[in-house]
């Protein structure tokens, strides 16, 4: 018993104040700043008994010591408590006309289990923990300096529940429904956030430092933000519907995984990101903006309506495995080593990037535009590809497989090799300063434009081939393959600096115009 009154009835003796069963209480033991009446309190207590509120600047300047704080509310409510903080009641404020009971060890109350709380409000300096396990609790504020450890298990919660902590311990949350949403505000957040939510509407987290990892399990989440300066052991995912998810973190170490059934909208800023793994049935935009994602990103969604990624340094890799894509991906990528997507249906690729070292492109594309610096390989094996525009300094190869391919157009100041199997193409034009090798298998080709300094080798096998027009400086060897040649020029015009080699074998040609500098082999 303190010196602060005589000994009260109801008393436990045996009661330390601790939760959980064992250990002291780090906090310091001193008088809590005593909050004002929630909604929910004082139904049977005159005006008087709530005590008054200072200024904030007065409540400020009491901060994490608590004590005296709550010294001059009590002086200036006209009263002293009845008991020491560690023995004051669990179910009325301090000062109430109930009998003490000990509690805490660090200065502070909570009411005990009930089924229905109608409202909550602590403003508190220091705190050694909270555990509140209520039935119905209408709305929850906290206020905290130091908190060791908070715990809430709740079957309902109406009207929102508000954290604002300096230093947190951790934190676990365990709630049937939260309906009008969930607003942290934590400056340090040190052994995790563990969330399990039946139906949320919302959440709001802001957190600068959250060491060891977030982990959020909800059934239906209509929106989640997310504001993090440093996330250290990682982001876990687990939501059966949410609606829009925003995420700005400074530095996420070790991974982001996402599991989600039906996700709106999700756009995540990022400056360091170890690794990212995204599986959602349904995702109806996705926006990504990081600077560092080392260890690789994985889409596995069924139905994306748009994708826009822009990443600074992407080092081991991009692996897109999408069902439906509606506006197609856009990619801004500074540096990425491997980029593999298999898609069902691409409505358009726009992309990006200072050096892919590979690419693949596996399903259904209508348009490709790529601008890349420096290309190692390319492989694409779509069913229908309407329209491909690629602008790469450096391509080692090229090697596609399209079924129906309209328009291609290419401007490469190296390429390595183009290997081409296509049933239509409506116009090919091809501008590269250097070129090894280009192998064509084509049905039908309406029109081939080829301006080139130096190519190694040009080999072309193709049904009907409407025009030919070639202007090169340096061409190692052609051949021609060529059921029909015909159209308005009705005939082939060459302009070659040196050629080593021409064999032609067509059908039907009109006309053939050769002017060559220095030929070999014809």
């Amino acid at each position: 018993m303190g010196s602060g009154g005589p000994p009260s009835e109801g008393v436990n003796q045996g009661d330390t104040g601790q939760l959980g069963g064992g250990g002291s209480c780090p906090c310091p033991t001193t008088t809590a700043p005593t909050p004002s009446p929630a909604p929910g309190w004082g139904r049977g207590l005159p005006p008087s008994s709530a005590p008054p509120r200072l200024p904030p600047h007065q409540e400020e300047a009491g901060g994490a010591g608590g004590g005296q704080l709550s010294q001059r509310l009590q002086a200036e409510a006209g009263r002293t408590p009845t008991c020491p903080p560690q023995q004051q009641h669990r179910g009325q404020p301090p000062g109430g006309p109930h009998h003490c009971q000990p509690w805490g060890g660090g200065g502070g109350w909570l009411p005990p289990r009930q089924e229905h709380l109608g409202g909550l409000r602590l403003d508190i300096g220091d705190l050694c923990s909270l555990e509140v396990d209520t039935g119905h609790l209408c709305g929850l504020q906290l206020y905290v300096g130091h908190l060791h450890g908070f715990e809430l298990d709740a079957g309902h919660l109406f009207h929102g529940l508000e954290l604002d902590i300096g230093h947190l311990h951790g934190l676990k949350l365990d709630i049937g429904h939260l309906f009008h949403g969930l607003e942290l505000n934590v400056g340090h957040l040190f052994h995790g956030l563990e969330l399990n939510v039946g139906h949320l509407r919302g959440l709001e987290l802001s957190v600068g430092h959250l060491l060891h990892g977030l982990r959020l399990g909800v059934g239906h989440l209509h929106g989640l933000e997310l504001g993090v300066g440093h996330l250290l052991h990682g982001l876990e995912l687990d939501v059966g519907h949410l609606h829009g998810l925003y995420l700005d973190v400074g530095h996420l170490y070790y991974s982001l995984e996402l599991d989600i059934g039906h996700l709106h909208g999700l756009f995540l800023d990022v400056g360091h990101l170890h690794g990212l793994k995204l599986d959602t049935g349904h995702l109806r935009g996705l926006k990504l903006d990081v600077g560092h994602l080392f260890h690789g990103l994985e889409l596995g969604v069924g139905h994306l309506h748009g994708l826009e990624l822009d990443v600074g340094h992407l080092f081991h890799g991009l692996e897109l495995d999408i069902g439906h894509l509606l506006h197609g991906p856009e990619l801004d990528v500074g540096h990425l080593h491997h980029f593999v997507t298999g898609a069902g249906h691409f409505s358009g690729l726009e992309m990006v990037t200072g050096h892919l070292h590979h690419l693949r492109i596996v399903g259904h594309l209508r348009d490709l535009e790529m601008d890349v610096g420096h290309l190692h390989h390319l492989v694409m094996d779509t069913g229908y590809l309407s329209v491909l525009e690629m602008d790469v300094g450096h391509l080692c190869g090229l090697e596609m497989d399209a079924g129906q391919l309209s328009d291609l157009e290419m401007d490469a100041g190296h390429l390595g090799g183009l290997v081409t199997h296509t049933g239509h193409l409506s116009s090919l034009e091809v501008d590269i300063c250097h070129l090894c090798g280009l192998g064509m298998d084509v049905g039908h080709l309406s029109g081939l434009q080829l301006d080139s300094c130096h190519l190694c080798l040009l080999k072309m096998d193709t049904g009907h081939l409407y025009s030919l027009v070639m202007d090169v400086r340096h061409l190692g060897g052609l051949e021609l393959d060529v059921g029909h040649l015909g159209g308005w020029w009705q005939g082939l015009e060459l302009d070659i600096g040196h050629l080593g080699g021409l064999e032609v074998d067509m059908g039907h040609l009109g006309g053939l115009e050769v002017d060559v500098g220095d030929i070999q082999g014809w």
